[in-house]
């Protein structure tokens, strides 16, 4: 492994201690964990999302299905590392409701695939969660294989 490599895998691992012990101090008791574990679909623009969209099952942390996600990408750029960093919005689909946020989202190379950051401010939502406000963070490696992705992104919805 060259020392490119190394340097950002170690700063990768870094970057990813360093938010799920943040997450972890910031969890509130009504904090909203979920997991995508199953590749995303791609799917093509829209009106209200003029580059790209990509969606996923959403489970709880013990594996249970609870709704999806919808990343709908404004902006999105990738250098010749590899590294991504891109913004739009974000919708959460709960069986109580849907969170509507802002994303910004950032992949940084590693050897295996990436390690993924995401973030936002809520801005809204239906049901349960209409006239929602709060941050977003979710972390967690991809994997490459092939034609698949395996991704392990653990995600946390902070309200007010």
């Amino acid at each position: 492994m060259s020392v490119r490599s190394k340097t950002k895998l170690a700063t990768a691992a870094a970057a990813l201690a360093l938010l799920a012990s943040a997450s972890a101090a910031l969890a509130g008791p009504g904090a909203i964990a979920v997991r995508a574990t199953a590749s995303p679909d791609f799917l093509g623009p829209t009106s209200e999302c003029p580059l790209f969209r990509a969606e996923e099952a959403l489970e709880t942390p013990n594996d249970a299905p609870i709704g999806s996600l919808e990343f709908c990408f404004a902006t999105f750029s990738e250098d010749t590392s590899g590294h991504v960093d891109a913004t739009g919005t974000a919708t959460f689909r709960l069986a109580e409701g849907t969170v509507e946020a802002t994303l910004h989202l950032v992949e940084i190379p590693t050897s295996k695939g990436v390690v993924q950051f995401g973030s936002g401010v809520v801005t809204g939502g239906t049901g349960v969660y209409a006239g929602a406000s709060g941050v977003w963070h979710a972390a967690g490696p991809i994997t490459f294989d092939g034609d698949l992705d395996h991704p392990n992104l653990h995600f946390e919805i902070s309200l007010r």
